[in-house]
C-alpha cells in the first residue's frame, strides 16, 4: 500500500504544479523502481489507476538509481 501511495502523491503532486485539478487525466505514468516495489504496485494497479485518473500506467525495473515517477497529464478540454 505504501508504494501505491507514494505513486500517488507524485501524480498528485504533477496536477498541483501544472495547477490543474485532482480530477485532471493522468494520460501517461512511468514508474521506474526496484522490482520488488513494482510488483507491490502492480498488486494495487487498479485502485492506483481509478484514484488518480490514470489512462496508462507503465512500470519499468531500475535497480540502481533512484526511483522516479514520470506522469504526463493530458491536455486541457
Amino acid at each position: 500500500l505504501d508504494a501505491a501511495s507514494q505513486t500517488l502523491s507524485e501524480v498528485r503532486k504533477a496536477k498541483t504544479e501544472a495547477k490543474r485539478s485532482l480530477r485532471a487525466v493522468a494520460e501517461q505514468v512511468v514508474v521506474f523502481n526496484a522490482q520488488e516495489r513494482l510488483d507491490l504496485i502492480e498488486l494495487a494497479r487498479d485502485d492506483l489507476m481509478e484514484a488518480g485518473r490514470i489512462e496508462h500506467l507503465q512500470l519499468v525495473r531500475q535497480d540502481d538509481g533512484n526511483p522516479e515517477v514520470q506522469v504526463t497529464l493530458a491536455a486541457e478540454e
